[in-house]
Formats: C-alpha cells, sequence, structure tokens
C-alpha cells in the first residue's frame, strides 16, 4: 500500500545519502557550491542570547519555536520537522 511505498521511500533516500557521504565525506564540511560558504559558522559569530532563545523555544519563528518545544516534551521530531 502507500505507506509501504512511502517507507520504501524514505529507505532509499535514507540509504543515497549515506552513500553519498561515505564517498564524498567533505560533505558534511564543504559546501558544493562557494556561495552557500557565508551560511555555515564563522569564527566569533556565536551569539549566546540567540542560542539560548533557541535551545527554549523562543526565537519569534513559529514553526521553529514548535519544533524545539515539541522536542522537549516527547524526546525526538518527525523527520518532517
Amino acid at each position: 500500500g502507500r505507506s509501504l511505498s512511502a517507507f520504501s521511500s524514505r529507505i532509499h533516500w535514507r540509504s543515497h545519502f549515506i552513500q553519498k557521504l561515505e564517498s564524498e565525506p567533505l560533505l558534511e564540511k564543504k559546501d558544493l557550491h562557494p556561495a552557500y560558504q557565508p551560511l555555515r559558522r564563522q569564527e566569533g559569530d556565536f551569539n549566546t542570547e540567540y542560542f539560548e532563545a533557541w535551545k527554549s523555544g523562543n526565537t519569534g519563528f513559529p514553526f521553529l519555536d514548535a519544533c524545539i518545544r515539541c522536542l522537549h516534551r516527547h524526546g525526538w521530531l518527525n523527520f518532517r520537522m
């Protein structure tokens, strides 16, 4: 049925990305395109206030805050969150 097909698809993509990381381990640390490099943390850019807001689910971004609160309450997140 549909559920089995969805599960199979998720397993396929999981395996795909595991294989990708095994064959290209730098993907975890290096951007595929240089334009994305500024999105990574840079030395000295850590903001403690933002981090504390993120940890407590009080960033002001409703979806993000809901995800963090769900994680605190249930101990896990749905893969779509």
